[in-house]
């Protein structure tokens, strides 16, 4: 943690590189472009893009994220259906499974 102390009516880093209005400006400037610019989903949360092909029964998909996941989201779509989880207590490190209300409905997961 960066320590400062007040000069008169403005408070300085130790370091005395600059106040800290200044800092926390810079601060805020470099959250900013991160957050809109530059935060990749992959790159910064845990969990495993997927593209599956979910059917009206159990479907096994493939995460080797290393841990039982916590669930996931749909990210794309391709075709009118609904797509819910499925034998959830049998969920491994490896696997998770999912059912459609239609055939062939192609999913991309981002799994937790």
């Amino acid at each position: 943690m960066t320590r400062y102390r007040r000069e008169t009516s403005d408070y300085r880093f130790l370091d005395g590189e600059e106040n800290v209005e200044d800092r926390v400006a810079k601060v805020d400037k470099q959250l900013y472009d991160i957050l809109n610019d530059g935060i990749d989903l992959e790159d910064n949360i845990r969990g495993a893009l997927v593209t599956e092909t979910v059917m009206t029964l159990s479907t096994t998909i493939f995460h080797g994220l290393g841990y039982v996941p916590k669930g996931f989201l749909i990210i794309r779509q391709e075709g009118e259906g609904m797509v819910w989880a499925d034998r959830v207590s049998e969920w491994t490190t490896e696997d998770l499974f999912c059912r459609s209300n239609v055939e062939n409905l192609k999913v991309t997961f981002f799994v937790l």
